[in-house]
Protein backbone atom coordinates (compact mmCIF):
# COMPACT_ATOMS: atom_id res chain seq x y z
CA UNK A 1 0.00 0.00 0.00
CA UNK A 2 1.02 3.17 -0.57
CA UNK A 3 1.66 5.77 2.39
CA UNK A 4 -1.04 7.65 3.36
CA UNK A 5 -1.05 11.21 4.98
CA UNK A 6 0.48 10.55 7.82
CA UNK A 7 -1.22 11.05 11.42
CA UNK A 8 0.00 14.55 12.44
CA UNK A 9 -0.79 15.76 8.95
CA UNK A 10 -4.35 14.02 8.99
CA UNK A 11 -4.82 15.75 12.19
CA UNK A 12 -3.49 19.26 10.82
CA UNK A 13 -5.65 19.05 7.65
CA UNK A 14 -9.25 18.32 9.79
CA UNK A 15 -8.62 21.54 11.76
CA UNK A 16 -7.44 23.78 8.90
CA UNK A 17 -10.41 21.85 6.59
CA UNK A 18 -12.61 22.61 9.74
CA UNK A 19 -11.18 26.44 9.00
CA UNK A 20 -12.19 26.14 5.65
CA UNK A 21 -15.66 25.85 5.99
CA UNK A 22 -16.57 27.74 9.43
CA UNK A 23 -16.68 30.93 7.91
CA UNK A 24 -19.59 30.29 5.61
CA UNK A 25 -21.10 28.09 8.05
CA UNK A 26 -21.37 30.85 10.67
CA UNK A 27 -24.03 33.09 10.19
CA UNK A 28 -23.33 35.94 12.13
CA UNK A 29 -19.69 37.19 12.95
CA UNK A 30 -21.02 39.87 15.65
CA UNK A 31 -20.11 38.37 19.02
CA UNK A 32 -16.43 37.78 18.08
CA UNK A 33 -16.66 41.36 16.77
CA UNK A 34 -18.08 42.98 19.87
CA UNK A 35 -15.21 41.08 22.29
CA UNK A 36 -12.65 42.95 20.11
CA UNK A 37 -14.56 46.42 21.05
CA UNK A 38 -14.55 45.53 24.99
CA UNK A 39 -11.32 43.33 25.43
CA UNK A 40 -8.24 43.35 22.52
CA UNK A 41 -7.47 39.31 23.48
CA UNK A 42 -4.21 38.13 21.88
CA UNK A 43 -5.51 34.37 21.22
CA UNK A 44 -9.06 35.97 20.02
CA UNK A 45 -7.69 38.20 17.67
CA UNK A 46 -5.33 35.16 15.97
CA UNK A 47 -8.20 32.78 15.87
CA UNK A 48 -10.41 35.55 14.11
CA UNK A 49 -7.47 36.21 11.32
CA UNK A 50 -6.80 32.05 10.62
CA UNK A 51 -10.53 31.42 10.36
CA UNK A 52 -11.29 34.20 8.28
CA UNK A 53 -8.37 34.35 5.68
CA UNK A 54 -8.99 33.31 2.15
CA UNK A 55 -5.83 32.14 1.46
CA UNK A 56 -5.34 29.56 3.77
CA UNK A 57 -8.60 27.99 2.79
CA UNK A 58 -7.06 28.17 -0.25
CA UNK A 59 -4.43 26.34 0.54
CA UNK A 60 -6.78 23.37 2.43
CA UNK A 61 -8.67 22.77 -1.08
CA UNK A 62 -5.04 22.32 -2.86
CA UNK A 63 -4.17 20.28 -0.81
CA UNK A 64 -7.24 17.97 -1.10
CA UNK A 65 -7.43 18.37 -4.58
CA UNK A 66 -3.93 17.19 -4.79
CA UNK A 67 -4.67 14.34 -2.18
CA UNK A 68 -7.83 13.73 -4.67
CA UNK A 69 -4.75 13.43 -7.72
CA UNK A 70 -2.37 11.46 -6.29
CA UNK A 71 -5.54 8.42 -5.64
CA UNK A 72 -5.28 8.76 -9.40
CA UNK A 73 -2.11 8.64 -10.21
CA UNK A 74 -2.00 4.91 -8.53
CA UNK A 75 -4.64 3.74 -10.94
CA UNK A 76 -4.37 1.86 -14.38
CA UNK A 77 -4.73 4.07 -17.29
CA UNK A 78 -8.27 3.72 -19.19
CA UNK A 79 -8.58 1.18 -21.34
CA UNK A 80 -9.18 1.73 -24.61
CA UNK A 81 -11.63 -0.07 -26.96
CA UNK A 82 -11.33 -0.12 -30.71
CA UNK A 83 -13.49 -0.81 -33.82
CA UNK A 84 -11.64 -1.82 -37.30
CA UNK A 85 -13.76 -1.89 -40.76
CA UNK A 86 -10.63 -2.87 -43.12
CA UNK A 87 -10.77 -3.08 -47.16
CA UNK A 88 -14.79 -2.00 -47.90
CA UNK A 89 -15.14 -2.34 -52.00
CA UNK A 90 -15.57 1.58 -52.96
CA UNK A 91 -18.15 0.35 -55.41
CA UNK A 92 -19.84 -0.86 -52.49
CA UNK A 93 -19.41 1.77 -49.45
CA UNK A 94 -21.50 0.58 -47.49
CA UNK A 95 -21.67 -2.77 -47.83
CA UNK A 96 -19.85 -4.02 -44.70
CA UNK A 97 -20.63 -7.28 -45.90
CA UNK A 98 -17.73 -7.67 -48.02
CA UNK A 99 -15.02 -5.90 -46.02
CA UNK A 100 -11.84 -8.25 -45.30
CA UNK A 101 -12.17 -7.66 -41.55
CA UNK A 102 -14.72 -6.00 -39.44
CA UNK A 103 -13.45 -6.32 -35.83
CA UNK A 104 -14.11 -4.81 -32.30
CA UNK A 105 -11.10 -4.77 -29.61
CA UNK A 106 -10.65 -3.87 -25.69
CA UNK A 107 -7.28 -2.58 -25.09
CA UNK A 108 -5.48 -2.23 -21.28
CA UNK A 109 -1.96 -0.25 -21.07
CA UNK A 110 -0.02 -1.94 -17.91
CA UNK A 111 2.61 0.95 -17.01
CA UNK A 112 6.10 -0.21 -15.50
CA UNK A 113 5.79 -2.80 -12.80
CA UNK A 114 5.82 -0.61 -9.50
CA UNK A 115 6.19 3.02 -11.32
CA UNK A 116 2.12 3.42 -10.30
CA UNK A 117 2.52 3.36 -6.89
CA UNK A 118 6.01 5.11 -6.35
CA UNK A 119 3.99 8.24 -8.87
CA UNK A 120 1.09 7.77 -6.47
CA UNK A 121 2.92 7.96 -3.26
CA UNK A 122 5.15 10.95 -4.86
CA UNK A 123 2.00 12.99 -5.13
CA UNK A 124 0.58 12.05 -1.83
CA UNK A 125 3.66 13.64 -0.59
CA UNK A 126 3.28 16.37 -2.63
CA UNK A 127 -0.62 16.74 -0.73
CA UNK A 128 1.63 16.73 2.67
CA UNK A 129 3.43 19.59 1.33
CA UNK A 130 0.95 21.86 0.58
CA UNK A 131 -0.89 21.23 3.77
CA UNK A 132 2.05 21.73 5.68
CA UNK A 133 2.99 25.02 3.42
CA UNK A 134 -0.65 26.00 4.53
CA UNK A 135 0.38 25.41 8.07
CA UNK A 136 3.32 27.97 7.37
CA UNK A 137 1.30 30.66 6.08
CA UNK A 138 -1.05 30.47 8.83
CA UNK A 139 2.76 30.87 10.86
CA UNK A 140 3.17 34.00 9.14
CA UNK A 141 -0.33 35.70 9.45
CA UNK A 142 -0.10 34.80 13.23
CA UNK A 143 3.33 36.93 13.28
CA UNK A 144 1.65 39.74 11.59
CA UNK A 145 -1.47 39.77 14.12
CA UNK A 146 1.36 39.77 17.08
CA UNK A 147 3.55 42.82 15.54
CA UNK A 148 0.03 44.79 14.69
CA UNK A 149 -0.61 44.67 18.36
CA UNK A 150 2.31 45.21 19.91
CA UNK A 151 2.37 48.58 17.65
CA UNK A 152 -0.86 49.19 18.94
CA UNK A 153 0.37 48.88 22.02
CA UNK A 154 3.19 50.90 21.79
CA UNK A 155 1.18 53.77 20.32
CA UNK A 156 -1.41 53.60 23.06
CA UNK A 157 1.39 53.65 25.57
CA UNK A 158 3.37 56.47 24.10
CA UNK A 159 0.20 58.79 23.78
CA UNK A 160 -0.67 57.92 27.27
CA UNK A 161 2.82 59.21 28.28
CA UNK A 162 2.75 61.80 26.66
CA UNK A 163 -0.12 63.14 27.95
CA UNK A 164 0.79 62.16 31.60
CA UNK A 165 3.97 64.54 31.08
CA UNK A 166 1.69 67.34 29.27
CA UNK A 167 -0.12 67.73 32.84
CA UNK A 168 3.00 68.07 34.88
CA UNK A 169 4.02 70.33 32.51
CA UNK A 170 1.07 72.21 32.87
CA UNK A 171 1.21 72.12 36.62
CA UNK A 172 4.75 73.19 36.19
CA UNK A 173 3.55 76.42 34.16
CA UNK A 174 1.07 77.01 36.86
CA UNK A 175 3.96 77.12 39.20
CA UNK A 176 5.75 79.79 37.01
CA UNK A 177 2.39 81.49 36.88
CA UNK A 178 2.51 82.02 40.79
CA UNK A 179 6.26 82.74 40.52
CA UNK A 180 5.75 85.36 38.01
CA UNK A 181 3.29 87.08 40.34
CA UNK A 182 6.35 87.57 42.86
CA UNK A 183 8.49 88.78 40.13
CA UNK A 184 9.65 85.89 38.68
CA UNK A 185 10.54 86.06 35.17
CA UNK A 186 8.11 86.03 32.31
CA UNK A 187 10.28 83.62 30.28
CA UNK A 188 9.39 80.84 32.60
CA UNK A 189 5.87 80.84 32.10
CA UNK A 190 6.64 81.00 28.30
CA UNK A 191 9.15 78.22 28.46
CA UNK A 192 6.80 75.87 30.12
CA UNK A 193 3.84 76.95 27.60
CA UNK A 194 6.43 75.66 24.89
CA UNK A 195 6.65 72.31 27.03
CA UNK A 196 2.89 72.01 27.50
CA UNK A 197 2.56 72.13 23.36
CA UNK A 198 5.16 70.06 22.57
CA UNK A 199 3.95 67.02 25.01
CA UNK A 200 0.54 67.91 23.51
CA UNK A 201 1.85 67.38 19.75
CA UNK A 202 3.85 64.56 20.92
CA UNK A 203 0.55 63.01 22.03
CA UNK A 204 -1.10 63.49 18.78
CA UNK A 205 1.00 61.90 16.57
CA UNK A 206 0.87 58.59 18.61
CA UNK A 207 -2.70 58.61 18.19
CA UNK A 208 -1.90 58.98 14.75
CA UNK A 209 0.00 55.78 15.11
CA UNK A 210 -2.59 54.39 16.96
CA UNK A 211 -4.89 54.76 14.37
CA UNK A 212 -2.39 52.82 12.03
CA UNK A 213 -1.80 50.06 13.70
CA UNK A 214 -6.01 49.65 14.29
CA UNK A 215 -6.12 49.60 10.24
CA UNK A 216 -3.40 47.20 9.85
CA UNK A 217 -4.57 45.00 12.36
CA UNK A 218 -8.67 45.15 11.25
CA UNK A 219 -7.27 44.36 7.67
CA UNK A 220 -5.71 41.27 8.87
CA UNK A 221 -8.70 40.32 11.22
CA UNK A 222 -10.94 40.81 7.52
CA UNK A 223 -12.69 43.63 9.28
CA UNK A 224 -13.83 46.79 8.03
CA UNK A 225 -10.69 49.29 8.53
CA UNK A 226 -12.99 51.42 11.10
CA UNK A 227 -14.07 48.37 12.63
CA UNK A 228 -13.96 48.95 16.74
CA UNK A 229 -10.95 48.02 18.63
CA UNK A 230 -10.10 48.12 22.53
CA UNK A 231 -7.30 50.27 23.82
CA UNK A 232 -4.95 47.30 24.65
CA UNK A 233 -2.25 47.79 27.26
CA UNK A 234 1.49 46.80 27.17
CA UNK A 235 1.34 43.28 29.11
CA UNK A 236 3.58 43.47 31.83
CA UNK A 237 7.66 42.54 30.24
CA UNK A 238 8.35 38.84 29.85
CA UNK A 239 11.37 37.06 28.65
CA UNK A 240 12.29 33.44 26.90
CA UNK A 241 12.07 30.91 29.88
CA UNK A 242 14.43 28.43 28.10
CA UNK A 243 17.51 28.03 26.49
CA UNK A 244 18.99 28.31 22.92
CA UNK A 245 19.69 24.35 22.31
CA UNK A 246 16.29 23.58 23.82
CA UNK A 247 14.71 26.54 21.21
CA UNK A 248 16.22 25.16 18.76
CA UNK A 249 15.09 21.45 19.42
CA UNK A 250 11.65 22.65 19.84
CA UNK A 251 11.78 24.65 16.26
CA UNK A 252 12.93 21.64 14.45
CA UNK A 253 10.09 19.58 15.46
CA UNK A 254 7.19 22.43 15.18
CA UNK A 255 7.95 24.57 12.28
CA UNK A 256 6.09 23.24 9.24
CA UNK A 257 8.53 24.00 6.05
CA UNK A 258 10.97 21.68 7.57
CA UNK A 259 8.45 18.84 7.77
CA UNK A 260 7.86 20.43 4.10
CA UNK A 261 10.79 19.82 3.07
CA UNK A 262 11.44 16.31 4.27
CA UNK A 263 7.92 15.50 2.57
CA UNK A 264 9.21 17.11 -0.14
CA UNK A 265 12.07 15.06 0.02
CA UNK A 266 10.24 11.92 0.19
CA UNK A 267 8.34 12.57 -2.94
CA UNK A 268 10.94 13.33 -5.13
CA UNK A 269 12.86 10.09 -4.08
CA UNK A 270 9.31 8.29 -4.79
CA UNK A 271 9.47 9.80 -7.86
CA UNK A 272 13.37 8.80 -8.71
CA UNK A 273 11.91 4.80 -7.90
CA UNK A 274 9.30 5.99 -10.91
CA UNK A 275 11.73 6.92 -13.00
CA UNK A 276 14.33 3.81 -12.25
CA UNK A 277 11.04 1.68 -13.07
CA UNK A 278 10.45 3.30 -15.82
CA UNK A 279 13.49 3.42 -17.31
CA UNK A 280 14.15 -0.55 -16.79
CA UNK A 281 11.09 -2.11 -17.36
CA UNK A 282 8.77 -1.72 -20.42
CA UNK A 283 5.21 -0.46 -20.18
CA UNK A 284 2.73 -3.62 -21.82
CA UNK A 285 -0.16 -3.14 -23.75
CA UNK A 286 -2.70 -6.02 -24.10
CA UNK A 287 -5.88 -6.72 -25.96
CA UNK A 288 -8.63 -8.43 -27.33
CA UNK A 289 -10.62 -8.83 -30.33
CA UNK A 290 -13.59 -10.14 -31.39
CA UNK A 291 -14.05 -10.82 -35.39
CA UNK A 292 -17.37 -10.43 -36.82
CA UNK A 293 -18.19 -12.52 -40.10
CA UNK A 294 -17.46 -11.10 -43.31
CA UNK A 295 -18.10 -12.52 -47.10
CA UNK A 296 -14.16 -13.48 -46.97
CA UNK A 297 -14.34 -14.87 -43.48
CA UNK A 298 -17.77 -16.26 -42.59
CA UNK A 299 -17.42 -17.42 -39.32
CA UNK A 300 -17.17 -15.47 -35.58
CA UNK A 301 -13.32 -14.95 -34.17
CA UNK A 302 -11.50 -13.36 -32.13
CA UNK A 303 -7.86 -12.34 -31.72
CA UNK A 304 -5.06 -11.17 -29.09
CA UNK A 305 -2.65 -9.03 -29.36
CA UNK A 306 0.48 -7.81 -27.14
CA UNK A 307 2.97 -5.15 -27.31
CA UNK A 308 5.48 -3.24 -25.18
CA UNK A 309 7.42 -0.26 -25.23
CA UNK A 310 11.26 -0.14 -25.25
CA UNK A 311 12.62 2.14 -22.54
CA UNK A 312 16.04 1.68 -23.57
CA UNK A 313 16.01 2.79 -26.82
CA UNK A 314 16.63 6.76 -27.80
CA UNK A 315 17.68 7.72 -24.32
CA UNK A 316 14.79 9.37 -23.22
CA UNK A 317 13.94 6.87 -19.77
CA UNK A 318 17.42 7.38 -18.64
CA UNK A 319 17.59 10.95 -19.16
CA UNK A 320 14.58 11.36 -17.54
CA UNK A 321 16.17 9.25 -14.14
CA UNK A 322 19.26 11.08 -14.52
CA UNK A 323 17.13 14.24 -13.94
CA UNK A 324 14.93 13.08 -11.05
CA UNK A 325 17.74 11.58 -8.93
CA UNK A 326 19.35 15.14 -9.42
CA UNK A 327 15.81 16.96 -8.10
CA UNK A 328 16.28 13.96 -5.15
CA UNK A 329 19.58 15.25 -4.38
CA UNK A 330 18.25 18.83 -3.95
CA UNK A 331 15.13 18.12 -2.34
CA UNK A 332 17.65 16.53 0.16
CA UNK A 333 19.92 19.79 0.34
CA UNK A 334 16.33 21.21 1.31
CA UNK A 335 15.77 19.52 4.43
CA UNK A 336 19.43 20.59 5.82
CA UNK A 337 18.99 23.98 4.19
CA UNK A 338 15.59 24.37 6.41
CA UNK A 339 17.55 22.84 9.69
CA UNK A 340 20.20 25.37 9.18
CA UNK A 341 17.75 28.64 8.47
CA UNK A 342 15.81 26.91 11.60
CA UNK A 343 19.22 27.54 14.01
CA UNK A 344 19.64 30.87 12.01
CA UNK A 345 16.39 32.28 12.95
CA UNK A 346 15.74 31.02 16.59
CA UNK A 347 19.50 32.29 17.50
CA UNK A 348 18.68 36.13 15.79
CA UNK A 349 15.34 36.02 18.05
CA UNK A 350 16.76 34.91 21.00
CA UNK A 351 19.44 37.62 20.93
CA UNK A 352 17.55 40.00 20.14
CA UNK A 353 15.62 38.98 23.59
CA UNK A 354 18.30 39.32 25.60
CA UNK A 355 19.83 42.12 24.61
CA UNK A 356 16.03 44.20 25.17
CA UNK A 357 15.90 42.24 27.99
CA UNK A 358 19.14 43.70 29.47
CA UNK A 359 18.79 47.09 28.25
CA UNK A 360 15.75 47.20 30.35
CA UNK A 361 16.43 46.01 33.68
CA UNK A 362 19.37 49.27 33.09
CA UNK A 363 16.49 51.73 31.98
CA UNK A 364 14.17 50.46 34.75
CA UNK A 365 17.02 50.35 37.49
CA UNK A 366 18.90 53.28 37.54
CA UNK A 367 17.93 55.97 34.60
CA UNK A 368 14.62 56.69 35.59
CA UNK A 369 15.10 56.31 39.05
CA UNK A 370 18.37 58.92 38.81
CA UNK A 371 16.00 60.94 36.50
CA UNK A 372 13.11 61.12 39.19
CA UNK A 373 15.47 62.02 42.01
CA UNK A 374 16.90 65.03 39.69
CA UNK A 375 13.01 66.38 39.39
CA UNK A 376 12.74 66.10 43.12
CA UNK A 377 16.08 68.37 43.69
CA UNK A 378 14.99 70.41 40.76
CA UNK A 379 11.54 71.38 41.77
CA UNK A 380 12.35 72.06 45.29
CA UNK A 381 14.45 74.01 44.22
CA UNK A 382 12.69 75.93 42.12
CA UNK A 383 9.79 76.53 44.71
CA UNK A 384 12.41 77.86 47.42
CA UNK A 385 12.91 80.73 44.60
CA UNK A 386 16.46 79.46 43.47
CA UNK A 387 16.71 77.41 40.57
CA UNK A 388 15.56 78.32 36.96
CA UNK A 389 12.79 76.90 34.99
CA UNK A 390 14.95 75.54 32.56
CA UNK A 391 17.08 73.17 34.62
CA UNK A 392 13.62 72.07 35.99
CA UNK A 393 12.26 71.55 32.50
CA UNK A 394 15.43 69.95 31.58
CA UNK A 395 15.27 67.54 34.77
CA UNK A 396 11.80 67.06 33.68
CA UNK A 397 12.79 66.04 29.83
CA UNK A 398 15.08 63.24 31.61
CA UNK A 399 12.38 61.84 32.90
CA UNK A 400 9.89 62.02 30.01
CA UNK A 401 13.12 60.42 27.58
CA UNK A 402 13.96 57.44 30.42
CA UNK A 403 9.99 56.40 30.36
CA UNK A 404 9.71 56.78 26.78
CA UNK A 405 13.10 54.69 26.07
CA UNK A 406 11.42 52.21 28.72
CA UNK A 407 8.62 52.30 26.71
CA UNK A 408 10.22 51.54 23.42
CA UNK A 409 12.46 48.94 25.10
CA UNK A 410 9.41 46.70 26.31
CA UNK A 411 8.25 47.15 22.62
CA UNK A 412 11.34 45.60 21.51
CA UNK A 413 11.15 43.27 23.91
CA UNK A 414 7.56 42.27 22.61
CA UNK A 415 8.32 42.45 18.95
CA UNK A 416 11.34 40.13 19.85
CA UNK A 417 9.20 37.37 21.52
CA UNK A 418 6.93 37.42 18.73
CA UNK A 419 9.54 37.18 16.17
CA UNK A 420 11.17 34.18 18.80
CA UNK A 421 7.25 32.28 18.14
CA UNK A 422 7.82 32.31 14.72
CA UNK A 423 10.94 30.84 14.69
CA UNK A 424 10.20 28.16 17.04
CA UNK A 425 6.69 27.84 15.43
CA UNK A 426 4.80 28.28 18.30
CA UNK A 427 4.34 29.92 22.00
CA UNK A 428 7.78 29.78 23.56
CA UNK A 429 8.02 29.46 27.26
CA UNK A 430 8.33 32.81 29.27
CA UNK A 431 9.44 33.89 32.32
CA UNK A 432 9.16 37.09 34.03
CA UNK A 433 12.31 39.59 33.29
CA UNK A 434 14.65 39.38 36.88
CA UNK A 435 15.56 42.30 38.41
CA UNK A 436 12.43 44.17 38.12
CA UNK A 437 11.05 43.37 41.53
CA UNK A 438 9.66 46.62 41.49
CA UNK A 439 7.84 46.45 38.54
CA UNK A 440 7.42 49.12 35.29
CA UNK A 441 6.15 52.16 34.86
Amino acid sequence: MVPRLGSRARAALAALAALAVSFSARADEAPEDARLAQALDRDLAVRIAVDRNPGLKASVQRALGIRALADAEGRLPPPELSFDIWQVPFVHPVSFGDAQMISVGLRQMFPAPGSLSAHEEASAKMADVELLMSQDRSRELVRAVDHALVDLEEAVAMEDSHLSHKNVAAELEQIAIARQAGGGPLSDVAQARVDVASFEADASSQAAAGMKARVLLNALLSRPADASLARPSLPSPTTVGTSVVDLVSLARKNRPELRAAEARDQAQRASLRAADREALWPALSLGIMYFAPTTLMPEHGYGLSASMSLPWLWGAASRRYDGQEKLARAAALDTSDAQYRIGVDVATAFGAVKASEARLIVLVGRALPASKQAVDVALSSYRSGQGDVLSLLRAERAVVDAELQIIMTRVALEHALVDLDWAVGARAPRAPVAGLAGGTP
